[in-house]
């Protein structure tokens, strides 16, 4: 019932999909704000007030070799793209090394081995990344969209259906976007005529 009444709708981008989902969630869910208050006017939460201390610290000579080498590493990635003219077009991987410079402030192991899928709130997946899990686990949403947006960014008719020829690649974003469409105004209120479907091997089909 969840499927075919909630899920299935939000994933062909129908508002009633959402709108449902939301009215489960109010009848099951209690939210408090520190804000909320009891019947009597007193605060439901009395936290006390936030204190924020900085501390500076040195990276030592063997994380600060690892760190420098990922800086250089970036800034040839970016320069490359910048030559090629699609820096705009892959802002997100831009993203994803900044991130990792920061992980490597926090700890070297954190970034040692490679992107994983948690890394990606609200973006698209990186394309190993995506083929790892489907390797691991199968397709889910968030890799099935990761390969539907690198089939799209390549040849024409990448994203085509395999049985009834018809590019699918409109109705998904490019992979350098972030999980945003190039012309919102073009997939806005869009709904797909099927649903697609992909293979372990990446081929393109359609109910």
């Amino acid at each position: 019932m969840f499927t075919k009444y909630i899920s299935a709708p939000c994933k062909t981008g129908e508002q009633i999909g959402l709108a449902r989902l939301q009215l489960v969630m109010r009848c099951c869910t209690l939210r408090r704000t520190k804000e909320s208050k009891t019947e009597n006017g007193e605060r439901i939460l009395n936290l006390p007030p936030r204190k924020e201390t900085q501390v500076w610290l040195d990276l030592t000579p063997e994380e600060r070799e690892i760190y420098d080498s990922r800086v250089v590493h970036l800034k040839e990635k970016v320069q490359q793209f910048q030559q090629a003219g699609e820096l705009s077009k892959n802002y997100a991987n831009v993203l994803q090394e900044i991130l990792r410079l920061r992980q490597t402030c926090d700890h070297v192991d954190l970034v040692k081995s490679g992107a994983v899928e948690e890394d990606y709130d609200g973006t698209i997946m990186d394309w190993d990344s995506a083929v790892k899990g489907i390797d691991t686990h199968g397709f889910n949403q968030a890799r099935a969209v990761s390969v539907m947006a690198y089939l799209k960014q390549g040849t024409a008719g990448g994203t085509g259906c395999y049985v009834c020829k018809m590019d699918v690649g409109e109705y998904y974003p490019s992979i350098g976007l972030g999980g945003v469409e190039e012309d919102e105004s073009k997939s806005k209120g869009k709904k797909l005529p099927f649903k697609p479907l992909l293979t372990k091997c990446h081929h393109v089909l359609c109910e």
